[in-house]
Formats: C-alpha cells, sequence, structure tokens
C-alpha cells in the first residue's frame, strides 16, 4: 500500500464518519494482502482487534475476496451500501 493510497484512505474514513446517520457504521472492505500492507503501515493505536474483530481508525475492517482491493462503505443491519473504493494510484 502506498502512502498515497493510505492517505487517500484515512481521508475517506474521515469523510464517511462525518456524514453517516445515527443507525450506520463506517467499514473498511479490504483485501487480505492490503490489510497486511496496512498492518505494517500503521501505529498499533490505529489499527487494533477488540472481540475477534479488527479496527481501523474505529472503523470495522471487512476481509474481501478480491486481490488489491481497498473501499470504504456504510453499514446497517449488516449490509453494506454505498462502497468507494480507494484506487492505487
Amino acid at each position: 500500500m502506498t502512502f498515497e493510497r493510505l492517505s487517500a484512505l484515512t481521508k475517506l474514513v474521515r469523510e464517511y464518519e462525518c456524514h453517516k446517520m445515527p443507525d450506520e457504521n463506517v467499514v473498511i472492505l479490504i483485501s487480505f494482502d492490503q490489510l497486511s500492507e496496512l498492518r505494517a503501515m500503521c501505529l498499533k493505536s490505529m489499527i487494533f482487534t477488540q472481540e475477534n474483530k479488527e479496527y481501523f481508525m474505529g472503523c470495522e475492517v471487512e476481509m474481501v475476496h478480491e486481490h488489491d482491493y481497498v473501499a470504504v462503505a456504510y453499514a446497517r443491519d449488516e449490509k453494506c451500501y454505498k462502497k468507494q473504493e480507494v484506487k492505487n494510484e
């Protein structure tokens, strides 16, 4: 994961957090390879595990099967919507 992609991810997370409704959660959808790189780049305070769920900047991280994929979405009732992919530039 490049620094630019990490910066874009954090910016998008902040934007989604600012505009979410009270019954929504912000989730990060990420492939295993990108999650490994994210863990390597971040401080332990930015990415942590709680109750067997992983979080980045307070948002739940969900693994996806695609390769080289990072996206942010809203979640409600265990369904994700308004996904926005963070492209690798």
